[in-house]
């Protein structure tokens, strides 16, 4: 897949911020922003499942099988970098 320049603002602050945390990685800060891009859409992307999770049982369901549900949700919730 090609990549696609961007240019974005970012206050002053958190553009040193940036730049010195890319520094002390030796990784260009084009590279930081996708690292920081991919780790926040995987840590959400688990929120996300959890909360179409919910929705999909929100109708109260079988009551047992929501009951049987919950322990492999909550171990899928454990097993995920939050």
């Amino acid at each position: 897949m090609g990549s696609v320049k961007t240019a974005i603002s970012v206050e002053e602050g958190l553009f040193e911020q940036i730049n010195d945390v890319a520094h002390a990685l030796s990784i260009p800060r084009s590279r930081l922003f996708v690292v920081a891009v991919k780790e926040y859409l995987d840590r959400h992307e688990s929120q996300w499942m959890m909360d179409r999770l919910k929705e999909a049982y929100s109708d109260g369901g079988d009551k047992e099988e929501v009951e049987r549900m919950m322990p492999l949700q909550q171990e899928v919730a454990e097993r995920e970098k939050w």
